[in-house]
């Protein structure tokens, strides 16, 4: 018998065959909601905001709840942080986003009343209630040459 035949193929092919699936994964299975009751939530924001996310021992925290595990706490913790840092981009972008508006307008006032944050700022086409028109003189504009 040669080397390298078909018989040396199949039976590389039996050995390395990846058996079929039985049955299709379930994708439609989700685990049960844990409900949580607004004063387990305000316990738990307030030890994230003392100790943090870090140094905060869930196994430790779980103890004061009567039903939770330090996996439960864990997630919960992770989904409050991932939401809060959610609002704080959107936030960030929506201030970022206003403040391109105002640069880009022709009439913005607003890098050069930054001082003046507490006032108010003008209608657009106003004047600023401090800034006082004053008609232009001879000496101020200077001789025209023609």
């Amino acid at each position: 018998m040669e080397r390298g035949g078909l018989g040396a193929i199949a039976l590389f092919w039996r050995v390395r065959r990846i058996p079929p699936r039985t049955r299709p994964l379930a994708m439609d299975t989700w685990a049960p909601r844990s409900h949580w009751s607004e004063t387990e939530l305000d316990v738990l924001r307030y030890l994230l905001h003392v100790y943090g996310h870090r140094r905060l021992n869930y196994t430790r925290v779980a103890r004061l709840f009567e039903n939770r595990t330090a996996a439960e706490v864990r997630h919960r913790a992770t989904c409050m942080r991932d939401l809060a840092r959610r609002k704080q981009r959107r936030a960030e972008r929506r201030a970022l986003l206003a403040r391109a508006e105002e640069a880009a307008s022709p009439t913005s006032v607003v890098d050069q009343l930054l001082p003046l944050e507490g006032q108010l700022l003008p209608l657009e086409g106003q004047l600023h209630p401090e800034v006082v028109w004053v008609p232009p003189t001879v000496e101020e504009i200077g001789q025209i040459n023609l």
